[in-house]
């Protein structure tokens, strides 16, 4: 699910998401609005400091129409990871600052500082870092901008866990123990649609090797000035509308609890450290979302679309260009905590999967998981938050245990674990089956669509 093309309708499909608010050193953001005491995500954590290392990137190695739409001055596209150090801040913030010039589009910055808190997240979970692929250069980095000059400017960066060897990495780093990711993108837009509204796009997209339960994680967020549009999601890799055993487990249920971790120089007599707040299930939190006053359900009229979104929050949200405070807050709450529930589906899955192995045999992983009559998964006790038990050990795995199971199509463990790998290829190729990708290649050409294709899903 891409952006609009420069010659597309403004709105046409989920495609075309959010935008988050600016939060630049030289205009402090404006306070957000107190979480409600019922929320069932928790209290969220302070904003980290702005500029982001992402934001910093952005502002270095972004196309001039880029740069100016984040309130930077000058043009970007030089510069290695560690250059340019006075190039990186924004020239406003969600108000727009002094330094904000022609082009500046009110709160891109905020945005992408909320991608900027999802990917900080993934690399301290999963050891994710920039990385080279088949299309983008030595610091993951690949620019593509619309054959008609200013109409369209992309900058996508890719990136993958990197081998512990190639790291440097000790037994203890998340990038020596934890699952293998195949393939993960971010990708930051500005455009103009031909009634002359410029727009913003931003999303970061991950997902584990296809042959793995996991869902994919889509962080989409962007629009106009006036509305965007919120599609945070996760990319079932089951039919979930016959296979209720994954629907109850990714989205019915709420996350197994992170296992504690063991020092082993600590005694009987130490104190455990403390336990971290349980998370809230991804139904518990579209139910919420819903709620919330500003946040009207998105209907895309694509089919295809449609279907994906099943398993996503898909909203409109009217946020004056970040200068909604208490929009942003809830923008960024639920974008987070999407976030935070796919990691721990993750961390359960890979310790099912024998620690992260990409080739585990799983075929005997969470045999202990039974099916009820309705479908439903039983794990020998196990409370209803997925904590403890088996299925908490086999995460996902203990799904393709099923023998003829509802859902299973009869066919046990091959017959799952295909239909998981089918869904997996089909979620990394999402812009090669989006409805809208045909209008995307008289904006850019063959090659440049082609090279977006391939390079999103991963094609090494």
């Amino acid at each position: 699910m891409g952006p609009p093309p420069a010659s597309a309708a403004p709105a046409s499909s989920a495609a075309a998401p959010a935008a988050a608010p600016d939060v630049a050193k030289s205009a402090p953001p404006a306070p957000a609005a107190p979480a409600s005491p019922a929320s069932v995500t928790g209290p969220l954590p302070p904003s980290p400091e702005s500029p982001s290392p992402l934001l910093r990137m952005l502002l270095r190695e972004g196309q001039p129409e880029l740069v100016a739409a984040l309130g930077g001055g000058g043009g970007g596209g030089g510069g290695g990871e560690g250059e340019g150090e006075s190039e990186g801040k924004p020239g406003g913030g969600a108000e727009g600052g002094a330094g904000a010039g022609a082009g500046f589009f009110p709160g891109f910055s905020q945005l992408v500082e909320l991608q900027a808190e999802v990917l900080q997240r993934l690399e301290g979970a999963l050891g994710v870092a920039p990385a080279q692929t088949k299309h983008t250069d030595e610091h993951g980095i690949m620019r593509l901008q619309s054959l008609r000059p200013g109409a369209a400017v992309n900058l996508f960066r890719s990136y993958r866990v990197p081998s512990p060897a190639a790291s440097g990495a000790g037994a203890s780093t998340p990038a020596a123990r934890v699952t293998p990711i195949r393939t993960m993108t971010q990708l930051f837009s500005r455009y103009v649609t031909p009634d002359g509204v410029a727009r913003i796009y931003t999303k970061t997209t991950t997902s584990t090797p296809d042959h793995w339960p996991t869902p994919q994680l889509d962080v989409e967020i962007g629009g106009t000035e006036q509305q965007l549009i919120f599609y945070v999601g996760l990319g079932p890799k089951a039919p979930i509308s016959s296979d209720l055993p994954y629907l109850d487990l990714y989205y019915n249920r709420p996350p197994p609890p992170p296992p504690s971790p063991a020092s082993p120089s600590s005694s009987p007599s130490d104190a455990a450290p403390p336990a971290a707040p349980p998370l809230p299930s991804f139904k518990a939190v579209e139910a919420e979302a819903r709620a919330q006053p500003g946040f009207t359900p998105f209907v895309s009229p694509s089919l295809w679309v449609r279907a994906l979104a099943a398993g996503a929050l898909c909203f409109t949200v009217a946020w004056d260009g970040g200068r909604d405070a208490a929009a942003m807050e809830r923008v960024r709450r639920y974008a987070l905590a999407v976030a935070e529930i796919w990691l721990a589906f993750v961390a359960a899955d890979a310790a099912g999967a024998g620690g992260g192995a990409a080739d585990a045999d799983v075929s005997t992983v969470g045999a202990a998981a039974t099916t009820g009559g309705d479908g439903s998964v039983s794990d020998g006790g196990a409370a209803s938050g997925g904590g403890g038990g088996g299925q908490a050990a086999a995460g996902g795995w203990a799904l393709a245990a099923r023998d003829g199971a509802a859902g299973g199509g009869g066919g046990g463990d091959a017959f799952v674990r295909e239909q998981w790998r089918r869904g997996g290829v089909s979620l990394r190729n999402h812009v090669r089956h989006d409805p809208m990708t045909p209008l995307l290649y008289p904006v850019f050409g063959e090659d440049g669509v082609t090279q977006w294709i391939e390079m999103v899903a991963g094609d090494e």
